[in-house]
């Protein structure tokens, strides 16, 4: 995409979700993110990091981790994972995307 917002998720299917929002998405493909992924990012406005929700605890690190190499990142809780293109969790891609504001760690959608 070529939106200043980047998305991290864990695979293809769920970064092309993230594409038909108008977001860019970054599929990293399991949950590992490597120096060439942060500086791939680097050109980007915000980056928000949605893993699965299995994978909070690597949301979480990953977040901190882009944060500390300069980045401004923050983590968001999903309910389901992207792909399964639950209504809240998109919703909130959308909402993000009008009108971000990235002031906190943890960002959540409402149940």
């Amino acid at each position: 995409g070529t939106c200043t917002i980047a998305v991290i998720v864990e695979d293809c299917t769920s970064a092309s979700v993230v594409e038909t929002l108008g977001l860019t998405g970054v599929a990293i493909l399991g949950t590992s993110i490597n120096q060439e992924h942060i500086l791939g990012l680097k050109d980007y406005k915000k980056v928000i990091v949605a893993l699965d929700p299995d994978a909070a605890p690597k949301t979480i690190e990953y977040t901190r981790k882009l944060k500390a190499n300069g980045i401004d990142a923050f983590a968001l809780k999903l309910l389901d994972d992207i792909k399964y293109r639950r209504a809240e969790d998109i919703a909130y891609l959308q909402k993000l995307k009008r009108e971000f504001n990235g002031t906190t760690d943890i960002k959540e959608p409402t149940k």
